[in-house]
């Protein structure tokens, strides 16, 4: 997913880029600006700034929406645009970069909610304790649920069931019991963030 989304990205980043390297001349042209006419444009004095920027309000930004799993998509992210031969180093480009992991993840819990079933994320909250859920409470439940809608589970077994879970990385299997991982973790707090219910159907 993200080398799909990064690669047309890149040339917004470098114009981002180009836009902080080269801000002072650009801003500077921007403000004589008076009138654009035919023949050409007219420019006028510098009003001068009654604020200066500041330089805390990137940080403050992105300290505003941090998360585990947000840093490590950025790290993708960086990594993807140091492999073409970006630079990453303007703090503007640190708050794009955060955007843009928020954005995915953003976008990737709304496809996993669509359809992730309730007992599925019931087994999620319950991995998320302490003791995680044993192998045979997630059994249960899936016997629970598929013995109330036969029809549905005929072709989908336990172990279709519970590797939906593992392969979206929403738990993982710890001494005969499945814990949350860290986007497991994320994904129930985008939920509660999200004013989601859990109530959903199987």
């Amino acid at each position: 997913m993200i080398n799909v989304i990064v690669w047309p990205l890149a040339a917004v980043l470098a114009f981002s880029i180009f836009l902080l390297l080269f801000r002072g001349p650009v801003s500077a042209l921007i403000q004589r600006v008076r009138s654009i006419k035919r023949d050409g444009i007219e420019t006028g004095p510098i009003t001068p700034q009654s604020e200066a920027p500041d330089p805390n309000a990137a940080e403050a930004l992105l300290r505003s929406f941090e998360s585990p799993m947000l840093l490590e998509a950025e790290e993708a992210i960086r990594g993807e645009l140091k492999r073409r031969g970006l630079d990453c180093s303007p703090p503007a480009v640190d708050v794009l970069i955060r955007h843009l992991a928020r954005a995915q993840m953003q976008a990737a819990f709304e496809s996993l909610y669509r359809v992730i079933f309730g007992s599925q994320i019931t087994v999620l909250k319950e991995a998320n304790t302490g003791a995680g859920i044993s192998f045979d409470a997630a059994k249960a439940l899936y016997a629970s649920v598929s013995s109330q809608h036969p029809e549905l589970f005929s072709g989908y077994s336990y172990s279709d069931y519970i590797g939906f879970m593992l392969t979206q990385l929403l738990v993982l299997e710890s001494n005969g019991a499945y814990r949350s991982t860290i986007r497991g973790q994320t994904f129930l707090e985008w939920m509660v963030r999200s004013q989601l219910t859990d109530r959903k159907a199987f």
